[in-house]
């Protein structure tokens, strides 16, 4: 965990995120509760990725994601810097970070 805040354009992914899972949860119209039991995860940890209130873990995205049918990069979009992120630890090269 960093000693310091994170920065604020961590922090805007982390809410993109929650509130993409949160649209493809009501498009299937799924309650947290159950989203949880077919992710097997608790409500709680839905209700909290939802709210970006901490950084989940990418085992918990995927379990996520599969729950509600999707490839786990469905969840990042429009959350360009975040994909950036992600592709570049892939590859190896430096991300761009975009900032608003």
């Amino acid at each position: 965990m960093p000693s310091e805040p994170l920065p604020d354009w961590v922090l805007q992914q982390r809410r993109r995120v929650g509130s993409r899972v949160r649209e493809l949860r009501e498009a299937r119209e799924l309650s947290q509760e159950r989203l949880g039991e077919l992710a097997g995860l608790d409500r709680k940890t839905i209700y909290r990725v939802e709210l970006a209130q901490y950084g989940t873990s990418i085992d918990h995205l995927a379990l996520i994601a599969r729950a509600l049918g999707v490839e786990i990069v469905a969840l990042f979009k429009g959350a360009d810097s975040v994909c950036d992120y992600l592709r570049a630890r892939v590859t190896g090269a430096t991300p761009e970070v975009k900032r608003a």
